[in-house]
């Protein structure tokens, strides 16, 4: 968190000169402080004032003396782009069900119907100033938590991102009603609005990551697009003065360019009478495919891993299709059915490649039983039919 460059030092980065540095003062600061900045940003109308009203100068000297990591704050500040903690498999439906089931509401108690009803603006709490919290679930959740937490214990930083990477581990109701009875005890009903904010990733105070990251190091959105990996990013752009370059590496996701959507008459004028090529839009998703010799990974734009959900069923195709030993190939996948001669519908190709996985698990066990009695595997295929092929 620096602001402004001075001299500017080249320096070419690879993937080995990266080393974690220490963050005991990161994790020290206090999340309610934490806070109280986000409430000033979101009131702050000038975009330019926002990120220095969040990394104030006093803060900002305060995490760099000893060279000290940044990352557990801005791991809350971008939640979005912060790939370490993965997803949390909690959407605002399963969260309003969890607060009642807690908070003990009855369903048809004004609270929980306010949590329930939080996108319409009659269902607003006495007092609540109904029509601002409308469409607004976190600063509902705020409202209807204002007499009912405790705020006992003064949480920091790390306190929190322990916390949340606990959740990340947690499956079931119970242990994540669990969870979030400890927070209730421990935290405002303020700090559980920003809570929900981070576990939904959208802070939503007027900042994007953009802005934050080149305010941060000149180089740090480019750094980013190229590794995906915030972490690596803020450890290793310490010092505005070291510019560093970064390449696409094989093997490692980085955030592809995105289209921009424009009408047709206009591209002429958008390219400057420079040459270029139209082609059909396909509506599928966007995947990163990277092929270095026999190993072979798929990331979508964001940088998630998705080589588990769809190289089970797509390795046997890219090996005997795509003759390059090293390359990166980016594009839409879609399903394609046989039958029809048509693409599945958007949405699909994830339960279609589950469904594929499990149908090929079922032929392997059905192939073993048969070697073991010393009889041949059924050549036929009662599963997934088999007009659904990967596209």
């Amino acid at each position: 968190m620096h602001g402004q460059p001075g001299h500017v030092v080249p320096r070419v980065m690879d993937d080995t000169s990266y080393e974690r540095l220490p963050s005991t003062k990161c994790n020290a600061i206090g999340f309610r402080d934490l806070c109280q900045r986000f409430e000033l940003v979101q009131k702050c109308r000038d975009a330019k004032k926002k990120v220095k009203i969040l990394f104030s100068q006093g803060l900002r000297e305060y995490l760099h003396v000893d060279g000290q990591s940044v990352y557990p704050l801005m791991r809350l500040v971008l939640p979005r782009i912060d790939r370490e903690r993965g997803n949390y498999g909690v959407q605002v439906k399963s969260l309003i069900t969890l607060y009642i089931d807690v908070l003990g509401l009855t369903k048809a108690s004004s609270a929980a119907q306010r949590l329930k009803n939080w996108k319409l603006p009659n269902y607003g709490l006495p007092g609540a100033g109904e029509s601002s919290l409308a469409g607004n679930f976190p600063r509902t959740l705020e409202e209807v938590l204002e007499n009912r937490v405790g705020g006992q214990k003064k949480l920091t930083i790390g306190d929190v991102n322990a916390r949340l990477d606990k959740l990340c581990q947690l499956s079931g109701a119970a242990a994540r009603k669990k969870w979030l009875m400890e927070l209730i005890r421990d935290c405002t009903a303020q700090e559980h609005k920003w809570i929900a904010r981070i576990i939904l990733k959208e802070v939503r105070v007027g900042l994007n990551e953009d802005r934050v990251l080149a305010f941060y190091h000149p180089d740090a959105l480019e750094m980013y697009n190229t590794c995906t990996d915030l972490r690596k990013v803020l450890d290793t752009l310490t010092d505005p003065r070291v510019r560093v370059s970064q390449q696409v590496q094989l093997g490692v996701p980085f955030a592809p360019m995105l289209a921009k959507r424009m009408k047709t008459f206009t591209v002429k004028g958008a390219m400057a009478g420079f040459e270029f090529v139209m082609e059909p839009k396909l509506d599928g998703e966007r995947i990163i495919c990277h092929k270095n010799g026999d190993d072979v990974k798929m990331f979508t734009r964001n940088g998630n891993d998705y080589s588990a959900n769809y190289l089970p069923n797509m390795r046997q195709y890219i090996k005997s299709n795509i003759l390059a030993e090293q390359c990166i190939l980016d594009g839409e996948m879609l399903a394609w059915d046989d039958l029809t001669k048509s693409f599945i519908p958007f949405g699909t190709n994830r339960t279609i490649a589950a469904e594929q996985q499990i149908h090929q698990n079922m032929n392997s066990q059905r192939s073993s039983n048969a070697a073991a009695e010393g009889g041949r595997g059924d050549d036929t295929d009662p599963g997934l039919p088999a007009h659904f092929l990967p596209c």
